[in-house]
């Protein structure tokens, strides 16, 4: 007798947190991006946030939960980009709800190889290079 067994699996998304002021699952927003999994949203609360980001190939969403007027990603100014997307993420990688700024080079976010969605709600000064 041969007997057929089915393992079912499910991933469920997580939804990360991150909040200057310690009430998050993180302070930084790079390192909710290193721990999140595919399918998963990093919320961001209203604040300044410096340093760069990278999405290092991962289909998530990183979302500024308050908007751009008060969520900001700043490139510390010794960053060519403050946001980063060459590792294959495609559309289900979404930035939204950021104003980017202090970047060295001619763009604020950087795409190259990936095709993801950037919110029309990110605002970016100088303007995104793609």
């Amino acid at each position: 007798m041969l007997l057929g067994l089915t393992l079912i699996t499910s991933s469920i998304a997580a939804t990360w947190t991150v909040s200057l002021d310690g009430t998050g699952d993180f302070e930084n927003i790079q390192d909710a991006i290193d721990i999140a999994g595919t399918g998963d949203t990093v919320q961001v609360s209203a604040g300044t946030y410096e340093g760069a980001i990278d999405f290092s190939g991962k289909d998530i969403e990183v979302v500024g939960t308050e908007g751009p007027e008060t969520t900001i990603i700043d490139g510390d100014g010794e960053t060519f980009w403050a946001v980063t997307f060459e590792g294959g993420e495609g559309s289900s990688a979404v930035l939204d709800g950021f104003t980017i700024e202090n970047t060295t080079g001619w763009g604020a976010v950087h795409i190259d190889g990936s095709d993801p969605t950037v919110g029309p709600h990110s605002t970016s000064s100088p303007p995104p290079a793609v």
